[in-house]
């Protein structure tokens, strides 16, 4: 028996599914795959065998080539048919898998003027995430799933007061609410921290998003997708994850699949998951059958589990009605997290008593602050602010960020208050 025999005798069945499959194959495979899998006669593949075709030289061939080699027109084209089989499955492989999923850092929840000053008020929050988590944490140690044990923060208020500005700070704020040498400290330490949205270029789509669970968990994707050689965007990340042969990518289950990408027991992880703009999603007040409501309640699953990560999770919405009748009730423990006025004098320092009186009547509204501070900043010199221009700006600014809020009446009513001001 010849070397070449030896080898075809020995060789094993190898089925390609891809075209890298195909350019790794030796000759003696592709005999091996003609005669099982495509039928070919003896003499069909003394003509494989004379050319020494292999998968590399195959993958280049064209029907024509192969009739050239000496293969029959039929078994030239069965096979030239096959090669193109794999090629168009390769183009539509998805060029993403979650086992690529890395711990990437957040993106802001938001980047304006605002989101650089210093983060004001936090005691209050800082004492409730102090009085809940540690219990949180030994609960879930325990393996305790009671949801009356497992807080989930919310931040529910009206809008431009800082509930994005709140989350986006939460991971230090927890950190200053544990003991940092302790086991809780530790792992807050190295904790992944996720923020999502579903404002700003992520909203959600019912087209395109078969539930808000999955969409929550395409979003936790969005942070954790690899950015290099570039930053995709959020589109161009959900059509990868449409690509992928996942049915049911859920939450957790993204957190599973991230621990197997980072070589981690799921259980070592931590999670902070914050989501901001819930109100965007479909909602009656105090309905359970909602986006708004399942969104929450997804939460929720994740707080009371104890057998994967240890989560920690914030949302926040804007709201215009009571608490009580925006919320349907849960037995879920919730820790309602408020939002104190800004103390203006302290992002705008000024001698200016003009201007002093102007920062004031911003009530401490983080937006208008904001708002505020730009159209200030917008003139050269203080003493030159006409005041009927200055005040043209700042509703101008608010009609557009918040045309829901400010109403035409309530323009002519703003404008003679700063007019006031200013005389």
């Amino acid at each position: 028996m010849s070397n070449k025999e030896k080898e075809l005798e020995t060789s094993e069945i190898f089925v390609p599914k891809s075209v890298d499959d195909l350019k790794k194959m030796t000759n003696a495979q592709i005999i091996r795959w003609a005669q099982t899998e495509l039928g070919f006669t003896e003499r069909k593949v003394k003509v494989l065998e004379e050319k020494e075709i292999t998968g590399q030289e195959l993958n280049t061939m064209s029907e024509e080539a192969l009739t050239k080699c000496g293969l029959p027109e039929g078994a030239a084209s069965l096979l030239f048919s096959e090669v193109q089989k794999l090629r168009t499955a390769t183009a539509h492989e998805p060029k993403f898998t979650l086992d690529m999923l890395t711990p990437n850092p957040p993106f802001p929840l938001l980047s304006t003027i605002g989101s650089e000053w210093e983060y004001q008020n936090k005691e209050e929050i800082v004492m409730a995430l102090k009085k809940n988590l540690p219990d949180h944490y030994q609960h879930w140690k325990e393996e305790k799933g009671d949801k009356q044990l497992h807080p989930l923060f919310l931040c529910l208020s009206g809008a431009g007061v800082g509930k994005s500005r709140l989350l986006q700070e939460f991971h230090n704020l927890i950190r200053d609410s544990i003991e940092h040498d302790s086991e809780l400290g530790r792992r807050i330490e190295g904790a992944v921290v996720i923020l999502i949205s579903f404002e700003n270029g992520t909203g959600f789509d019912s087209s395109e998003e078969r539930s808000v669970l999955q969409g929550i968990a395409n979003r936790m994707i969005y942070q954790l997708f690899p950015r290099k050689p570039s930053t995709p965007s959020f589109s161009e990340v959900l059509r990868e994850i449409h690509q992928l042969q996942e049915e049911n990518i859920y939450p957790d289950y993204v957190i599973r699949r991230l621990a197997q990408a980072m070589n981690r027991p799921v259980q070592e992880l931590t999670i902070i998951l914050c989501v901001d703009g819930i109100h965007q999603l479909d909602h009656t007040p105090g309905s359970k059958n909602s986006d708004f409501y399942h969104a929450i309640t997804a939460l929720n699953n994740l707080l009371d589990s104890t057998t994967g990560a240890f989560y920690i999770c914030a949302c926040s919405a804007t709201i215009t009605l009571p608490v009580d009748r925006v919320l349907a009730q849960s037995p879920q423990k919730r820790v309602f997290l408020s939002l104190k006025p800004l103390k203006g004098d302290q992002i705008i320092k000024t001698t200016d008593p003009i201007l002093n009186l102007l920062v004031d009547d911003m009530g401490g509204h983080g937006r208008a602050l904001e708002i505020l501070f730009e159209s200030i900043e917008s003139f050269d010199n203080i003493s030159t602010i006409n005041p009927q221009c200055l005040a043209d700006i700042v509703i101008y600014k608010l009609r557009n960020r918040y045309p829901q809020w400010v109403s035409e009446s309530a323009r002519s009513l703003n404008i003679c208050l700063l007019q006031a001001i200013f005389t």
